[in-house]
């Protein structure tokens, strides 16, 4: 299942840093899909969460861009990684 859409987002998130919600069982590719081209609180596995927005999901990789030092960085990472998303 491939989905991409264009572009970064024009806007930063949200100007809050939520705590960590164990709201999800499961992460799954199905889950994910609902959430492209949102904004997201991502807890990954082995690392502090972070805003992500989601822009193309191929096979296992999310892909998209990280919210880091005021700005937005394309990144990508699988959908395994993360623990938790808001």
């Amino acid at each position: 299942m491939t989905y991409t859409a264009p572009g970064s987002p024009q806007m930063p998130p949200p100007e809050i840093t939520l705590t960590y919600c164990d709201n999800h069982d499961l992460v799954s590719v199905e889950m994910l899909m609902q959430y492209m081209n949102r904004y997201l609180y991502i807890w990954p596995y082995e690392d502090e969460g972070f805003w992500f927005y989601p822009t193309s999901l191929e096979g296992n990789y999310l892909q998209g861009y990280a919210w880091a030092d005021g700005d937005w960085k394309y990144d990508q990472l699988t959908w395994r990684q993360i623990d938790s998303f808001f």
